[in-house]
């Protein structure tokens, strides 16, 4: 009765994840023909193996590209299949023998009779391996080994061990482990393990737009141990579309790896997500260039799977909504056809004008699908045209009343012969429209600005767009643009400069010219701004020479400097000179007066051209001589004095 009430939750839960699929957002990204060349390649080139594992993961990436071994280059079946059968006899654990049979198993029966000679030695090993501790890891490899030879799997004993394996330690790794082991038991009730799918996926590490566990291989082991176990036991897993999405966005950020394990972990996921029969993450591509003229007016797009595949089913997509950069959406709600897989929109008939759209979409099988149903997938456009200008108009109005005095319409490309005059009473007003070169309807483009030149002083103003009337303006108040202009009057030449990244003409028109007189105006009326004229020469002043004082005054000062020199002779003559100590230090005192001597003349090298630093390093060398001297002398003279007396 457990066992059936078990099988109806979790029936009813696979059925209600199901139907939750409709909201499902894309794939970031798929793997592109160019990916998955490159990455055959780099398998199909990894020779010559330094261990087991190599291979293994070398054919367990090719097997998930569907690249069998009889289309790899000559001679890589029967290297990987003799590296395989010299380790059979050296191999003496669970991890190699396993990698020895799935090359064995994936070579098929080239390699696999080989290796099948050697059963009784890989049974020993099986075992020996089981008697002592019976680990998931242990029991993953024992039952994959016997999977991969053809053995027999005593299913019951299997899943019991699997489940005390799992009360012992149901790390997600272990857990993944066991997904993969009981997805390979033939004909037994996997419920008890099967119910654990939703708490593991709900354990993952999530960002935005990725689910995650701590390493790529435990993610890697999750994901195909939960689709392996779906195939076997024929129920939809435990897994929203959203979070298979999400998933497979994290295996996209990992393919631009030369480690071929990590490339066989993201495989194997990869085809998982793939191929299963109940929830496969897809992303829509737009296959054209995303530029879009009236020579190419259509987009295409096409719906793929995380491989790259089409759909198995077909599927209708409608564009949903057109929103220009500017905020401005339409509504199209189109289904759009298909050819070949390809589906082609003419966005030209729901756009008016130039930049960047941002196109929603959304898809719907035609039939049953695994493919997850997408909504509001964004795809970003950029829409060029010609543009030219409609009509355009410059007049001369009072800034405090707005009447008009002065009216002159302008034809594009012509310059105008007439010239407006605008003092500190008046506004300069410049008005025109833009217009679509085919259909000559109104335009609105990303840069418009008015440029006024004289000689090489250029000031740049913008043309403002009125989103409604689709007519840009612009107004040059003579009061509030006079420090834009330094207060500099005189007459300048006016143009319009229409830019835009996504127009396919843009141009600058020479409109004419203006006359400005500022308040309080620069007196300059040629035709050079005077920042830009030759300025007076300067004459450099050198600093004159400072006057010398009298000698009077510096010979003062030296035999002021010398006197305590003199009255040191005078005192010693005096007193009497005593130099009997220098005979009872005898060398030391040498020595020590030599030294003392030398800093004397640091001193004065110092007062002369050295600088503090290397003063500073002389008077370290010398202090060190002087101490140890000065210091023996004074020993010897003091021992003397004591003889002495």
């Amino acid at each position: 009765m457990q066992h059936i009430c078990s099988s109806f939750l979790l029936t009813s839960a696979a059925l209600l994840l199901c139907l939750s699929t409709v909201d499902a957002e894309a794939l970031s990204d798929v793997f592109s023909p160019h990916d998955i060349t490159r990455i055959r390649d780099l398998l199909l080139s990894t020779e010559p193996y330094g261990e087991l594992s190599t291979p293994y993961h070398v054919l367990r990436g090719l097997q998930a590209l569907g690249t069998s071994s009889s289309e790899n280059k000559d001679g890589f079946k029967r290297n990987a299949c003799a590296y395989a059968l010299s380790h059979i006899d050296t191999s003496s654990d669970l991890q190699s023998l396993f990698y020895i049979s799935s090359i064995a198993a994936e070579l098929g029966s080239s390699c696999l009779p080989d290796v099948i000679k050697k059963k009784s030695h890989i049974q020993s090993v099986v075992s020996d391996a089981l008697e002592t501790e019976q680990t998931m890891e242990k029991l993953y490899y024992s039952t994959s080994i016997s999977t991969n030879l053809g053995l027999d799997v005593n299913s019951e004993s299997v899943l019991a061990s699997i489940l005390t394996a799992l009360d012992d330690d149901e790390t997600i790794q272990n857990t993944a482990l066991a997904f993969l082991t009981a997805s390979q038991l033939p004909d037994f009730d996997l419920t008890a393990i099967y119910e654990l799918v939703e708490d593991v996926v709900a354990q993952a590490d999530e960002t935005p737009t990725t689910l995650y566990y701590d390493s790529l291989e435990t993610t890697s082991n999750v994901i195909t141990g939960i689709f392996a176990m779906a195939t076997k036991t024929g129920e939809a897993p435990a897994i929203t579309s959203e979070q298979a999405t999400k998933f497979g966005n994290y295996l996209l950020t990992n393919t631009y790896t030369v480690d071929v394990a990590r490339l066989a972990y993201v495989l194997a996921a990869a085809t998982a997500l793939d191929r299963n029969q109940y929830v496969v993450p897809c992303s829509l591509l737009l296959t054209s260039s995303g530029y879009v003229s009236r020579a190419n007016p259509d987009i295409q797009v096409r719906l793929a799977t995380i491989l790259g595949s089409p759909p198995p089913t077909e599927f209708t997509v409608t564009v949903m909504t057109v929103t220009h950069q500017e905020g401005d959406e339409t509504l199209p709600k189109k289904k759009l056809k298909s050819k070949n897989g390809l589906y082609s929109y003419n966005l030209f008939q729901d756009v008016s004008s130039p930049g960047v759209y941002t196109l929603t979409f959304s898809t719907e099988s035609v039939g049953g699908s695994p493919v997850v149903k997408l909504t509001e997938t964004p795809l970003q456009v950029t829409v060029s045209f010609e543009v030219t200008i409609g009509s355009a108009e410059l007049s001369l109005s009072d800034r405090e009343h707005g009447t008009t005095a002065k009216k002159i319409s302008l034809e594009y490309p012509n310059s105008s012969k007439e010239t407006l005059e605008a003092d500190q009473h008046s506004k300069v007003v410049m008005k025109f429209t833009l217009i679509d070169k085919e259909t000559k309807k109104s335009a609105l483009v990303h840069q418009a600005f008015v440029r006024l030149t004289r000689g090489q002083h250029e000031i740049f103003f913008v043309a403002t767009a009125n989103k409604k009337t689709l007519q840009y303006t612009f107004e040059l108040d003579m009061v509030t643009a006079a420090e834009d202009f330094g207060s500099l009057s005189g007459s300048y030449a006016m143009s319009l400069i229409v830019g835009d990244f996504a127009l396919e003409n843009p141009f600058s028109w020479d409109i004419g010219s203006v006359s400005l007189l500022f308040a309080g105006s620069t007196t300059d009326t040629g035709d050079e701004d005077y920042t830009y004229r030759a300025k007076p020469e300067i004459q450099h002043m050198f600093r004159l020479e400072e006057k010398l004082p009298p000698k009077v005054i510096s010979s003062t000062f030296t035999v002021l400097v010398l006197s305590p020199l003199a009255l040191l002779l005078v005192l010693w003559v005096g007193i009497g000179f005593n130099v009997s100590g220098l005979g009872t230090g005898g060398l030391w005192a040498v020595m020590f007066h030599i030294s003392l001597g030398g800093i004397f003349v640091v001193y004065y090298l110092f007062w002369l051209k050295l600088n503090m630093f290397d003063t500073m390093k002389l008077l370290a060398l010398l202090s060190v001589p002087t101490f140890l001297a000065g210091n023996r002398m004074l020993k010897r003279i003091a021992s003397s004095n004591q003889s002495a007396s």
